[in-house]
Parts: C-alpha cells; sequence; structure tokens
C-alpha cells in the first residue's frame, strides 16, 4: 500500500520528520507528492528518494504555475495511479504517527468501502450542524448531526477504488470542494430529498456521501496512535521567508483583541449562536496547537530553542499538546 503525502510549497524541510514516522511505524510505500515546491526542495525531496526504499515522488502537474487546491492535488493523483491498486490514499503532511496505526485500518477495509482517520487534535466536536442552506460542511465534521451518517474527515483517507469511479462515473463529481450551487443538477435534486443541503461541500464530502447513498460504506475510525496537528503550512511557509516574528505579533495582537471576535462572528454570521461560539473557539486553539507545533518542528531541524508550552488552552487540549512534544522529542532524539 502506497500513501500519497502532499506537501505545499516551503513545508518538505521540516513535515519530513512528520513522515518518516508514518513509515517507521507501518509497512507502507511512500509517495511524496510536490505542489509547487521550490528547487531547493525537491533537491531534497530526491535526496531523500534515493535513501528510502519505500519512498518515491511526484510533482503535481498544474497547468498555472501556482499553488493547486487540495483536492485538485487528490483528484489529479487518482487519476494518476487508482489503477495500479484497489485501493487509492491520500494523506495530510501534518500528521505523525506515535505506533502501529495501520492494524485497525487494514482490519476497517474488509467491511468499508472507504476509511477516513487522522482526526485533529484541536477539535474535541466532530459533528456537524443540521443541514442549512447557510452553513459549511467542514472537514472537521465527521459525523451527521443526529449521529446517523458518517461523512467522514479529508486528511488520512483510504478508498476503494471500484466504489469511487462508480460515483464519478454516474454523478460526474469528484474528490473536489463543492458549493451546493456548483453541484450537478442530478446531485442537487438527490442532496435535497434526502435532506443534505449544505451551503458548501469540503474535500471528499461530496464524494463520500454519494458512495454511502449508493449502498458504500464510510467509517471513521479514531486511531490513537495518528496525531494531526493540522494548520502548521503556513506558519512553516512565512517562517522561511524569514517574516515569521512580525505575523506572530500581529496574530498574537490579533487573537486577543475584540476586532478578531468581530471578525469571527461575522464570518459566522448565519450560524445558530451554539455554533459560532464554537467555530470561534475552534480557531483559537488552531492557532495555539499550529504554531507550537510548526516552531517545535522547526527548533527540531535548524536547531533552534525547544518552544516554551503554551498556557491559553484548555488542560484536555493541553494534555494532548504536552504527550505529543514528549514523544516527538524523544523520537527526535533516537533519530
Amino acid at each position: 500500500m502506497i500513501l500519497n503525502i502532499i506537501f505545499t510549497t516551503k513545508t518538505f524541510k521540516y513535515f519530513r520528520l512528520f513522515t518518516e514516522t508514518l513509515s517507521d511505524n507501518a509497512d507502507v510505500g511512500i509517495r511524496l507528492v510536490a505542489n509547487q515546491l521550490d528547487d531547493d526542495e525537491l533537491k531534497l525531496m530526491r535526496q531523500i528518494c534515493e535513501q528510502r526504499h519505500n519512498y518515491q515522488m511526484y510533482i503535481y502537474q498544474s497547468d498555472t504555475g501556482q499553488l493547486a487546491k487540495h483536492h485538485e492535488v487528490v483528484t489529479q493523483l487518482f487519476e494518476k495511479f487508482s489503477h495500479e491498486n484497489k485501493l487509492f490514499t491520500y494523506v495530510d503532511s501534518d500528521i505523525f504517527a506515535s505506533g502501529n496505526y495501520m492494524s485497525e485500518i487494514v482490519e476497517s477495509l474488509k467491511t468499508n468501502d472507504v476509511v477516513c482517520t487522522g482526526s485533529l487534535e484541536w477539535v474535541e466536536d466532530n459533528t456537524a450542524p443540521a443541514p442549512n442552506p447557510d452553513l459549511p460542511l467542514w472537514g472537521r465534521h465527521y459525523y451527521s448531526h443526529k449521529q446517523d451518517l458518517v461523512y467522514g474527515s479529508s486528511y488520512f483517507c483510504f478508498y476503494k477504488v471500484e466504489s469511487v469511479r462508480r460515483v464519478m462515473d454516474k454523478y460526474g463529481v469528484d474528490f473536489g470542494v463543492y458549493q451546493y450551487t456548483e453541484l450537478p443538477n442530478k446531485v442537487r435534486k438527490l442532496f435535497t430529498q434526502k435532506g443534505l443541503v449544505y451551503k458548501s461541500y469540503d474535500t471528499s464530502k461530496t464524494l463520500n456521501i454519494l458512495i454511502g447513498i449508493e449502498g458504500g460504506s464510510v467509517s471513521q475510525i479514531e486511531s490513537e496512535n495518528l496525531h494531526h496537528i493540522g494548520g502548521m503550512s503556513w506558519y512553516l511557509s512565512i517562517y522561511q521567508e524569514k517574516v515569521m516574528s512580525r505575523h506572530n505579533r500581529e496574530l498574537a495582537s490579533l487573537l486577543k483583541s475584540k476586532k478578531y471576535l468581530s471578525y469571527l462572528k461575522a464570518r459566522f454570521q448565519n450560524y445558530q449562536q451554539i455554533e459560532s461560539r464554537v467555530d470561534i473557539k475552534v480557531d483559537q486553539d488552531r492557532y495555539v496547537f499550529a504554531k507550537y507545533f510548526a516552531d517545535l518542528l522547526i527548533s527540531l531541524v535548524d536547531g533552534t530553542k525547544t518552544p516554551k508550552t503554551p498556557e491559553n488552552i484548555s488542560a484536555s487540549l493541553q494534555e494532548k499538546l504536552i504527550n505529543n512534544r514528549d514523544y516527538l522529542l524523544k523520537w527526535a532524539k533516537k533519530r
């Protein structure tokens, strides 16, 4: 089995450590997927592929020369490589493993067409809001509001190729992000009949829902040995452009200001009141986690000082952060 791990500009130097943990803790092949990496990053990627027998690389073919959207890369990977195996995978680059993670995935694939994992460490509620044409269905919404449907995450995913092909051919969709108004007519009608109308559908959501409607099975499993930080790419790319400190100060100031909270409330103005509070909290926790682990990876690769543990998160999230930090520091010493 080959994991397609997608890297964006200015991140590979650091996220390659996370990839090593995925390779070290499972018998898998690794395909490093370059989404607009620069020459130095591609050189490093080639060197690592030469050093590790189970690594290979693929450079995303872009018509624009610009950074591609995540779902565009996933769809191209499927079209390029799905004929090689009965299973297709895609993986976010900001996920690391602390132990064997494939056993439960392989077991789940015996009875499911889609298996998703890699839950975000800083999200404690993965239930979607009730369908509403004013609300988006985000990647972190794994389950329907009644807990009777599995939408699946869009971070670390395994698909039976036959099931994907069947839905693609019948409905004319792929792994894309869709606005409801952009969906093919037959899909809009079906979603309306099924009571599944949202403003938009994040990466793979439309595909997953249709696989379920067609009689397939979508499973979301929570592996204690997979840790998805999320939101780190922006910080790592900014750091390499040597403006990290200025952006950190601006963001830190913004997060504490009423202006930022007003912005978030406006952003989610169509949510029910409880949903607005949830998303404001999620955004704040994401900032803390992403910034801390970006700084930690920088310290491990560049030899800078280990960052101070943040205190402005809940006790349960801080415990996760500390456990993840301790594992990575211990693993790095043995590396």
